[in-house]
């Protein structure tokens, strides 16, 4: 009893102390332009640039925050580009907010590579994300020329701003020359790093959780599908109903020397 006692009260340490260090997500922002669309990430605590990174598949378009801890809801995110939007917490490398956005169309890699980030007064992180190719090609434009690269699938939004769109990035080691912000376009993207695409594919939303409002009423998202345990559990349970009535049938038939069924 005694040693029960001791695990209660226990219990809540060990919860407090697994909190310790994680900032919890407060607000996502939505907003869209004639060029890009944002999205404005809000936490308890400051968010740093380099926390933030980006990966598209297909038509879905990841954003991961590294840092923050949130829930699995529904974003509302109004533009004809974007069919929907899923925020939610990663499994791979909590903690971490996910952003899933899936568009009407494939996410280009020009359109990956040349996401801006920049930090807000607040302590809020800008994510500028170029509406098509044609305006991602503008935007690297504006950079100081550097040595072309091959589009990684991940890319690591790892810029060094100081709360100004203006500030300068931090460009990798590969890359020869520095590149700089031009007419109000924030900073550019740098070193790849890889985010995994590990959380489930986006559902349609729930008929009660789409008309909840903006971050506090992202719908928690339908069911991912069956598990690996269920589809075993039928396919015993089919294999024992299925030899149950084989027995009966064996049982049913006429033997030797007995004459017809009745």
């Amino acid at each position: 009893m005694n040693c029960w006692f001791a695990l209660l009260l226990a219990l809540p340490a060990a919860v407090n102390a697994k909190a310790v260090g994680v900032n919890p997500l407060t607000g996502v922002d939505f907003t869209t332009s004639a060029d890009r669309m944002e999205l404005t990430v809000r936490a308890e605590q400051p968010i740093a640039p380099d926390q933030i990174s980006a990966q598209a598949e297909g038509n879905v378009l990841m954003l991961r925050v590294d840092g923050v801890q949130t829930t699995r809801r529904w974003l509302a995110t109004p533009d004809d580009l974007v069919k929907r939007t899923l925020l939610h917490p990663s499994r791979q490398h909590a903690p971490a907010a996910v952003i899933r956005m899936r568009l009407n169309a494939p996410v280009s890699a020009a359109v990956v590579e040349n996401i801006r980030v920049r930090a807000a007064d607040d302590g809020a992180l800008i994510a500028a994300i170029p509406r098509d190719a044609r305006v991602a090609a503008r935007w690297a434009a504006v950079d100081a020329p550097v040595a072309a690269q091959p589009a990684p699938n991940a890319v690591k939004l790892n810029i060094g701003v100081d709360k100004a769109p203006a500030a300068a990035i931090e460009v990798p080691a590969a890359l020869a020359a520095a590149s700089t912000s031009v007419g109000g376009i924030p900073e550019a993207l740098a070193a790849p790093a890889s985010i995994s695409g590990e959380d489930a594919p986006l559902e349609a939303p729930a008929p009660e959780a789409v008309d909840q409002p903006l971050i506090a009423g992202l719908g928690e998202a339908g069911p991912e599908g069956p598990s690996l345990a269920a589809v075993l559990a039928s396919l015993l349970f089919l294999s024992v109903v299925g030899f149950i009535m084989w027995r009966k049938m064996r049982t049913a038939r006429p033997t030797g020397g007995n004459g017809p069924l009745i």
